[in-house]
């Protein structure tokens, strides 16, 4: 027996450590787990004092009460029912139990892998031995990954945690990588499970102008800009500038192609097991560009340039003296005219063949300015632009002194005869009446401020006579 003034101190630091016991566990009470060490102590019968571990079955069988069951249990919980059992040998005994040591928590972690780049649709080899990492309060998902050895093509795996009570999450694993803040990560709880698994895969091939070409498993959900990022890209060595390249899905005998730039997401066009991309550059056409353009030459353009694209965006478009209409195409043995114009909303333009020589003519289409103006002579027509009486007046450098806008007569051709038109131009440019600023015709003769007396059937016939010798003269 120890003494009794010994005894005294030792029962009352025993209750003052079992009060600072009961303030801990009011906080955060512990539970008692398999492996856990706790220590009996019974006041003044050191007979019973002894320290156990909690056994596999959960159980603790110990001097004096027999065998009770420890888990799932706070330590003042267990610490009363074995009280009850040395009350069967001890009158009021004043029993004690300290947890001397906690089992270490732990999350464990393991990675099934495919059996073969082959056999990836589904066949699968042993999983790797779990590995255990120590479980922390606050543990999150993305820290116990940053602990482990993670597979290098982490979109061909996903994520499953599966926890006691029976719970699976599954998470996305690369989403978790990129810290996208919908993905699921923790905390984790003692003793989860995290499987990273293999997800269905398809085998595409890659082909053509990529950096890496090959075969490739792809998950299930791949789109076309996923599988040519895992052939790390396309190659730009043989890029030629201004043309995208085209990427043509060959899926048995049928085709589907689209353009760099435009390529369509999952949804749009879903890829298959076995498909084939190949990337090339689109079939460019060499053709040429001549005559009244403003930049002559050859050119390598797409398989959908039509005439006015290459007169208008490679040749620069007519020159001044140029037309738009009437442009000549030689292919081959044939001749083919059309005009460079931009088609019309709905309908295709004139397509070109790889070999088209394009030749812009001068355009003639012209009227004759005479009479009391400043500048008179010949002036063009611009494609796509009317040309108005106002029009040939600006041209020409407006009235010289002794001229009328009230006289301007117009010789132009109706039917297989020329006839001779009056005007009062100032009515239009004073009042705005559009009938006295007709629109002139190619061909048109206009002649202003002729003195009065002068009938319209002489004026037709000396107009025309100009006219023809102006003509053969220029000739």
């Amino acid at each position: 027996m120890l003494p009794r003034g010994l005894t005294t101190a030792i029962a009352v630091c025993i209750t003052l450590l079992c009060a600072c016991l009961a303030m801990a566990q009011s906080t955060a009470p512990v539970k008692l787990k398999a492996g856990d060490r706790i220590r009996v102590v019974v006041i003044a019968f050191q007979q019973f004092d002894a320290e156990y571990e909690v056994l596999t079955d959960g159980s603790v069988s110990g001097i004096g009460f027999g065998r009770v069951v420890a888990t799932g249990k706070t330590v003042e919980q267990f610490r009363k029912e074995i009280t009850a059992g040395i009350s069967r040998y001890v009158r009021d005994p004043q029993v004690a139990v300290v947890l001397v040591k906690e089992r270490p928590q732990s999350v464990f972690l393991i990675r099934i892998e495919p059996l073969s780049e082959e056999l990836r649709n589904g066949a699968v080899r042993a999983a790797t031995s779990p590995g255990a990492f120590p479980w922390v309060p606050g543990l999150t998902l993305r820290q116990l990954l940053a602990q482990s050895q993670l597979p290098n093509q982490i979109d061909l795996y996903q994520t499953r945690i599966y926890r006691k009570t029976g719970q699976t999450i599954t998470v996305d694993l690369q989403r978790l990588l990129e810290n996208s803040p919908t993905e699921w990560n923790g905390p984790m709880q003692p003793d989860d499970l995290v499987a990273i698994l293999p997800r269905p895969t398809m085998r595409i091939w890659v082909v053509g102008a990529v950096l890496r070409p090959g075969v490739y498993s792809l998950p299930e959900d791949a789109d076309l800009s996923t599988a040519l990022t895992r052939a790390l890209g396309i190659n730009n060595a043989v890029r030629v500038e201004n043309y995208p390249m085209q990427i043509t899905v060959r899926r048995g005998p049928e085709t589907r192609t689209f353009q760099e730039g435009s390529l369509p997401n999952r949804t749009e066009f879903a890829l298959e097991s076995g498909d084939t991309i190949h990337v090339e550059l689109p079939k460019l056409l060499r053709v040429t560009v001549g005559g009244e353009v403003v930049r002559p030459g050859e050119f390598l353009v797409g398989p959908d340039t039509t005439v006015a694209d290459l007169v208008l965006a490679n040749g620069a478009g007519p020159t001044q003296l140029g037309t738009a209409r009437g442009v000549i195409v030689m292919r081959g043995n044939e001749v083919l005219v059309t005009d460079a114009v931009p088609p019309s909303p709905g309908t295709l333009g004139f397509a070109l063949q790889s070999g088209d020589s394009v030749f812009v003519l001068r355009n003639t289409e012209e009227v004759v300015v005479l009479g009391r103006v400043k500048n008179p002579g010949r002036y063009l027509i611009e494609p796509e632009k009317p040309m108005f009486l106002s029009d040939a007046l600006a041209q020409a450098g407006g009235l010289d002194p002794r001229g009328t806008l009230r006289r301007v007569y117009v010789l132009t051709r109706e039917g297989d005869r020329m006839v001779t038109k009056q005007y009062n131009l100032d009515e239009f440019l004073k009042d705005g009446k559009l009938e006295s600023n007709p629109k002139l015709k190619a061909g048109d003769a206009v002649l202003f401020g002729e003195p009065q007396g002068v009938t319209l059937q002489t004026l037709t016939q000396v107009l025309t006579t100009t006219l023809l010798l102006d003509n053969l003269i220029n000739r």
